[in-house]
């Protein structure tokens, strides 16, 4: 049975409390403050960058097929993936994630929300890291050549 790594323990231990903390001052926020002004654009744009998180996600776990796991693992045969959305970005499935947390929090007028989400960033970044350099490790001038052709997170920026 895989476990997970005392590096993949940290990112656990923040960012679960982290998604927390967001969900939950996202939910005070809109039920507290009710910003009714903003409701109507906020939760249009919300749902669709929620929606463009959730897609995102998903079409990464099905172009990852069996690698697709919560944990940093590489199996016996493990290859480099580098068909579908990751030929041009090498971290699909945490944007979606993100943006399906920041999408939430906005498609609920809960600037606190935002800001308890970006929160998370910090961790997101370290678990990339992690991952990043498991990678090399594993797979060395193969992963460093496909590093070379894509983006980190969106394409044309970084």
């Amino acid at each position: 049975m895989l476990r997970p790594t005392k590096d993949e323990w940290y990112f656990i231990a923040l960012a679960i409390p982290i998604w927390v903390a967001a969900v939950s001052v996202t939910a005070w926020d809109f039920a507290v403050l009710q910003h009714w002004v903003l409701r109507p654009v906020a939760v249009a744009a919300g749902l669709a960058v929620t929606a463009a998180g959730f897609y995102l996600r998903k079409r990464s776990q099905r172009d990852l097929g069996e690698y697709s796991w919560c944990g940093l693992r590489i199996l016996d045969g493990h290859d480099i993936v580098m068909r579908g959305v990751y030929s041009r970005v090498r971290n699909p499935m945490y944007i979606g994630n993100f943006l399906a947390w920041i999408g939430v929090a906005v498609a609920l007028s809960s600037a606190y929300g935002v800001l308890a989400s970006l929160l998370a960033i910090p961790c997101f970044l370290h678990r990339i890291a992690l991952e990043e350099r498991q990678l090399a490790e594993n797979f060395g001038d193969a992963y460093r050549e496909y590093v070379g052709r894509t983006h980190r997170f969106i394409p044309f920026l970084y």
